[in-house]
């Protein structure tokens, strides 16, 4: 029987549950702000049913740990290893009251999950490759387009599979917004952005090719303060004529979104805020996990797969901004197919099997 979710929280209340989610999760340079940054949109879902949620971080650079603080999630250091054995007796320590801690990361062993579960009842892994092997976690939740259960052959007994963009975890900034409409004849909007710090610098190697043709196309860069390049992207930008707005930190990155015509991006979540957002896509991959899912939503007609990243080749992007550019009909066609993959619900459902289970 499904138990309401208000009728779920005054049982809580009643019984001394502290309601807490606590998450596990780092950024870096090196991988990114992504882990961080899903785990904000569960987290953001939690607080909206009232309910306190904190992070433990090993690593996370001062301004996404200032802005989750701003958010009203506390931030707790952890100045251990990542994924060691004295990292999960913290966990254990910390999340001593609260409902389920969510791990999210591939620092995170089979072994550091098993230690986290003989302290800690209720688990959930948030996994995207399906590589770790005899998994100890009560639930594993992979919102990728081709998750499926062959990928976890070795759970233990009783482990709750979410599986698929049904529980893709959006931001409240973007399940606030609706699908994009207007297409215009001729585009001229382009986003370049390559997640929180863009490792391979492929930015300003993008938006040099994307202005071959002064004045053609209105280019945005939008980054982050921890990205390493920094200072070359904004001496970049900051040529005469300028080559294109740089933008870092922005607040409002929903609305850059989706008042852009097309998107040059680099997978990872960012993907998946566009497709609900109907931004038609053109993306690089950074590993081959990554090739495989722009391969299967290239098939569905949501993106066009510009292949891996290391490969970049400025005369083949040229050529598939033009051709995007002059179709208004294919840009809307790959909104709509983004549209049907990603419906925006993925933290309701995720935050109503937690609180059932």
């Amino acid at each position: 029987m499904t138990i309401p979710v208000l009728t779920r929280l005054k049982e809580d209340s009643a019984q001394g549950s502290s309601g807490e989610l606590v998450f596990r999760a780092d950024a870096t340079a090196e991988i990114g702000n992504g882990h961080v940054m899903r785990c904000l949109a569960l987290a953001q879902g939690w607080q909206d049913r009232g309910r306190a949620t904190r992070f433990l971080c090993a690593s996370i650079p001062e301004r996404l740990e200032e802005a989750l603080v701003a958010q009203g999630f506390p931030v707790t250091h952890l100045p251990l290893s990542p994924g060691g054995p004295p990292d999960a007796d913290a966990v254990v320590e910390q999340a001593k009251t609260s409902d389920w801690v969510v791990v999210d990361g591939d620092a995170f062993s089979a072994e550091y999950l098993l230690r986290l579960q003989a302290g800690h009842s209720r688990i959930m892994l948030i996994d995207d490759y399906g590589q770790r092997k005899n998994l100890s976690a009560n639930v594993i939740l992979n919102q990728n387009l081709n998750a499926n259960a062959q990928l976890y052959p070795s759970t233990i007994a009783g482990t709750q599979l979410l599986l698929g963009t049904k529980y893709l975890l959006l931001r409240r900034e973007f399940r606030a917004r609706s699908q994009k409409t207007d297409f215009p004849t001729v585009a001229r909007h382009i986003l370049v952005t390559l997640g929180g710090t863009d490792p391979d610098n492929l930015s300003m190697r993008i938006a040099n090719t994307a202005r071959l043709e002064p004045g053609k196309f209105l280019v945005t860069i939008a980054t982050t303060s921890a990205n390493p390049y920094l200072a070359q992207l904004q001496e970049f930008c900051g040529g005469m004529p300028s080559p294109a707005t740089l933008l870092v930190d922005a607040p409002n990155m929903a609305e850059v979104m989706a008042n852009s015509d097309i998107a040059i991006i680099a997978s990872g979540g960012t993907l998946w805020e566009l497709l609900y957002l109907g931004c038609p896509i053109l993306s690089y991959s950074r590993n081959q996990a990554q090739a495989r899912l722009l391969q299967d939503l290239a098939l569905s007609g949501a993106v066009a797969d510009m292949g891996a990243a290391q490969a970049f080749d400025g005369t083949a992007l040229v050529s598939r901004i033009e051709k995007l550019a002059s179709s208004p009909l294919q840009r809307q066609s790959m909104s709509d197919a983004g549209a049907r993959i990603v419906d925006g619900r993925g933290v309701d459902c995720v935050i109503e099997y937690l609180l059932q289970a």
